[in-house]
């Protein structure tokens, strides 16, 4: 999955990942971390068909304005984004969490969870991004005791 020479991405050695594992497993169900949800790494998987499975923790913009034709020229690059999407903008299609630790008396900061699968229920969008962190557990003995720290991939 990784070039011989040369730096690649992560996002695209990602990507090769699931492809892999999609043409194996079909109609499998990415789950990802808040740094995975970016748009070079989901679109392909999201016109693949791929169930797709995130945190968002960052905010969330429209597309921007499409440019007016007859408007003058502006300097610049043109806008990547559009307007910010609010939380009541889209409370119907999303699953907003947050959890109270009792240690420190107050609620986390509230999270977002997005799933390409509109007719799960919230608890199941729960549930299945709840199975991603089974991982977590290898990658720290990874990192921590068999040397793999320096890896950035």
């Amino acid at each position: 999955l990784v070039p011989r020479s040369g730096n690649t991405n992560k996002l695209i050695i990602a990507g090769a990942l699931v492809r892999v594992v999609a043409a194996i497993v079909p109609g499998a169900r990415v789950l990802v971390d808040s740094w995975y949800m970016r748009g070079r790494f989901l679109l392909p998987l999201f016109a693949r068909g791929m169930r797709i499975l995130g945190l968002r923790d960052t905010a969330l913009f429209l597309p921007p304005a499409s440019i007016d034709p007859t408007a003058r020229w502006r300097r610049g690059r043109p806008r990547k984004y559009g307007a910010q999407v609010t939380p009541d903008q889209i409370e119907a299609r999303a699953v907003w969490y947050e959890f109270f630790d009792h240690k420190k008396q107050a609620w986390s900061q509230r999270r977002l969870l997005l799933a390409t699968e509109l007719q799960l229920e919230p608890a199941q969008v729960m549930h299945f991004y709840s199975l991603r962190w089974g991982i977590e557990s290898v990658f720290q003995n990874l990192k921590r005791w068999w040397g793999a720290n320096n890896l950035w991939q």
